[in-house]
């Protein structure tokens, strides 16, 4: 008899990234649900049988940290791997991380390799040598199209709030979503560029003309 698939918890706030984790890792044959935030994440986790939780740092309502202290708090899951996705992988960030009861994590733009590691380094999941796809290219084209389309048309609008000055616009939540999104999606280029913004908003230097 053989065992049974995996189940894997993919938890991230940007619908693009989720749905195409969420793809890739069923590609490779595991049973895998998501969520949007936090607070969906414990409940998901309460309702148990998950073998491992990739948690985005950065999310609203309940962020990735206080949702392992909350699934940490809970009897029976001080042992349940908790992996943390972020952007910005800085060694305070990633103490921080740990200190909330995450276990590991994964830098983005998410390499496929990273979470094929993990999975099998903390279920003892083998998935062979095969290489496997970038998470754009495990989607089927008229999904990653349309996930495209909508990463493009949020852009814009939230492009269009900064150059206006708009109070209530996060520049670095917007960086920071866009350097975590691009990459899933196949916008290598434009993930890289604003992971390079990401980083020098979170050590506090102003932006020149040239970073836009």
């Amino acid at each position: 008899m053989s065992p049974s698939p995996r189940r894997v918890l993919i938890v991230e706030d940007e619908p693009a990234t989720r749905v195409g984790l969420t793809e890739l890792v069923r590609a490779w044959g595991f049973v895998a649900d998501s969520a949007a935030d936090g607070e969906e994440a414990l409940r998901r986790v309460r309702e148990g049988g998950y073998d491992i939780v990739f948690m985005d740092v950065q999310m609203p309502r309940m962020c990735g940290r206080d949702a392992t202290r909350a699934i940490r708090a809970l009897d029976g899951f001080a042992d349940l791997p908790i992996i943390a996705m972020t952007a910005q992988a800085l060694p305070e960030q990633i103490a921080d991380c740990v200190a909330a009861g995450m276990n590991d994590y994964v830098a983005k733009p998410l390499a496929p390799e990273s979470l094929k590691m993990m999975v099998a380094k903390w279920t003892g999941a083998g998935l062979g040598s095969a290489p496997v796809p970038e998470p754009a290219q495990a989607l089927p084209p008229h999904l990653l199209a349309a996930l495209q389309e909508r990463f493009i048309e949020r852009s814009r609008a939230d492009l269009a709030l900064i150059l206006a000055r708009d109070a209530e616009t996060d520049l670095k939540a917007v960086v920071h979503r866009a350097a975590g999104t691009a990459g899933s999606l196949g916008y290598g280029a434009l993930s890289e560029a604003a992971l390079a913004l990401d980083l020098k908003l979170s050590e506090g230097q102003l932006l020149s003309d040239e970073d836009w």
